[in-house]
């Protein structure tokens, strides 16, 4: 195992002390400590500073995937092939529990008040009382997720690559729709509800609602966008080759391909979609020519979101390093630079109003931002993980957003509280919010769609 210096891209120092593979590491929240597991079923305690190994932990009897401090380092959670997840304490390097539920575990990771403990294996997610050592709940689910316009129905990817229909009001599963081959990574419906177009590999494929029948696969990846009248579509993503391609859903015909297709976005009145991503530009784009309208690059840094202003007058983009770049779309030029994030800024999005930006960021925050001066106005501190989606509820009044191992964080967005954390997924990709901010759908990697009720989950908090 190898410790490396991140600026200067130089080796630190080597660690050697398990007799097989590591499947895992994880730092202390203040960076002290490093715990591996392994393939010979240790977890090893090693001292930063001094590269020396602290201890070797014993207690698993087959391979160590997953280890994971709590936010204060107190405890460290290993997970295993086994079966079992292993509380430790840290200080005394001592069995506190171990915890059995699973057939096998792939991940484990903590709440960040550090009271649950949440273990993922196969197709279930435990939640454990970390001071009793008890289980909380069983969930299943997988994701992305996303409302139907009228939200009466909820779609989520099922367990084997297929999309799951499921009815709002009595939580039903409808239909599973297959048709896909490779992982789902983005599920949305039309804007008038009669088309689902979801997104994985290289494809994506187009079903029809009411009929639940399979309209048609385009070839543009992972990453899909309706236009707002719903008449276009746009793919991209890593399938795409570097382009976003652009489709004609009435015709199914292929209208063009867009360079620079990580990430795309029509404009709220739909005369503009914007790419980026995989270069170190952002490109809008007029839709009616599908002609350049302007190429926005501020630095060297690679762009991972972009979002538009709900008045198409401002668009927003996170970069690798950080940043937030805000630029007017009618002279193409930057208009503030907000820091905040330290490192990559996974997700931008604009309040309904136009008023506020979120940004979720890789180093686990949410930022508030305010549009008009550019000034931070909260910091939202609740992941342990990456924050790969930041959303506002259409009203305004909650933000929503999702790591990869924890779930979504539900946020009042004037106290900037938390108001609930809604935990079902192996991995949140996604989270859209109905029309009238009553229910959210969320979806994750594991394959399937959770739909939530907004209004007594936080009443009942």
């Amino acid at each position: 195992m190898i410790l490396w210096d991140v600026e200067s891209e130089s080796e630190l120092a080597s660690l050697e002390g398990h007799t097989g593979g590591v499947s895992s590491v994880s730092f202390s929240s203040d960076g002290s400590l490093l715990a591996s597991g392994g393939w010979d079923g240790t977890v090893i305690l090693w001292d930063v500073w001094s590269d020396s190994q602290l201890a070797t932990l014993e207690g698993h009897t087959d391979w160590v995937e997953s280890v994971s401090f709590s936010a204060d380092g107190s405890v460290l959670a290993s997970g295993g092939w086994d079966g079992t997840v292993i509380l430790w304490d840290v200080e005394s390097e001592s069995q506190l529990a171990a915890l059995e539920g699973h057939r096998w575990v792939e991940s484990v990771s903590f709440s960040a008040d550090g009271s649950v403990l949440a273990s993922a294996g196969g197709s279930d997610v435990i939640l454990w009382d970390v001071s009793s050592h008890s289980q909380l709940t069983t969930l299943r689910g997988r994701g992305p997720v996303s409302f139907s316009p009228d939200d009466s129905l909820l779609v989520s990817r099922g367990r084997d690559n297929d999309v799951v229909l499921w009815d709002v009001s009595s939580r039903i599963q409808l239909a599973s729709l297959q048709g896909h081959t490779d992982r789902i990574e983005s599920v949305l419906f039309s804007p008038d509800g009669s088309v689902l177009a979801a997104g994985g590999g290289v494809d994506a494929v187009l079903w029809d609602v009411s009929s639940r029948s399979q309209l048609t696969t385009l070839n543009g990846g992972e990453l899909v966008s309706f236009s707002p009248d719903g008449s276009l579509l746009a793919a991209g993503g890593r399938g795409t080759g570097g382009a976003a391609v652009l489709w004609d859903i009435a015709s199914r015909s292929q209208l063009g391909f867009l360079r620079g297709g990580g990430s795309v976005s029509f404009s709220p009145d739909g005369s503009m979609l914007v790419s980026g991503g995989w270069e170190n530009d952002v490109i809008l784009w007029d839709v009616s020519s599908l002609s350049q309208l302007a190429t926005l690059q501020e630095d060297t840094d690679r762009v991972w979101s972009v979002s538009f202003s709900p008045a198409d007058s401002i668009l927003a983009f996170g970069k690798v390093d950080g940043k937030v770049i805000l630029w007017d779309v009618a002279s193409g030029s930057p208009l503030a630079t907000l820091q905040g994030h330290k490192s990559v800024v996974e997700s931008v999005s604009f309040s309904r109003d136009g008023s506020l930006l979120a940004s979720g960021g890789r180093d686990g925050t949410v930022i508030l931002w305010d549009v008009a001066s550019g000034n931070q106005l909260a910091t939202l501190q609740g992941h342990t993980e990456r924050v790969g989606f930041a959303s506002f509820s259409p009203d305004g009044s909650i933000l929503a957003s999702g790591d990869w191992r924890n779930g979504v964080i539900l946020w009042d967005v004037a106290s900037g509280s938390q108001l609930a954390t809604l935990q079902g997924h192996r991995i949140v990709e996604s989270v859209s919010f109905s029309p009238d901010s009553s229910l959210l759908a969320s979806g994750s990697s594991d394959g399937t769609v959770l739909l939530w009720q907004l209004a007594s989950i936080i009443s009942g908090r």
